[in-house]
């Protein structure tokens, strides 16, 4: 068990999580989630640091910090959009935000959509498209519109 290794190392949780960047939440989840082999649940970076630590029974406090430094992981975290996903589903999953997700994970049903709108994204950001971006992006308006006089 990976808490009980860290325990060994004289290596709090709170402190790994401060190392990473991670909220102490999330790494007791990534390590619940190395304890129980979902490997694909955890941050990639994060899944190295633990094997190292399991697979280096002579490894300390130490070596699991330079460990960390060494992979110039810490800014990497911060920012992950893998482990908010994770989070947020986890937090909220009866929203339609987590069913839709959940769906695009799962199926085939909006990848057409999903393709169009990380095509459209980056003109999406832009304050004053040109006119071929525009007629790009009219198919984006016209459903938004849709939706906005769409009552239920």
């Amino acid at each position: 068990m990976l808490k009980e290794r860290l325990k060994e190392m004289d290596i709090r949780i709170t402190e790994l999580s401060e190392y990473l960047h991670i909220s102490r939440p999330t790494m007791y989840k990534f390590i619940e989630c190395y304890d129980s082999k979902q490997f694909k649940a955890i941050n990639q970076e994060v899944l190295k640091l633990f094997n190292y630590i399991a697979e280096n029974e002579l490894i300390g406090k130490r070596g699991v910090i330079t460990y960390i430094l060494n992979m110039n992981v810490s800014q990497e975290f911060s920012d992950n959009a893998e482990i908010k996903a994770i989070e947020f589903l986890k937090n909220n999953p009866d929203s339609k935000k987590s069913k839709f997700i959940k769906e695009c994970v799962t199926s085939e049903t909006f990848d057409k959509i999903i393709f169009y709108l990380i095509d459209i994204l980056p003109v999406l950001h832009k304050s004053k498209p040109d006119s071929k971006e525009e007629k790009l992006i009219a198919p984006y308006k016209e459903l938004l519109n849709k939706i906005q006089n769409f009552e239920i």
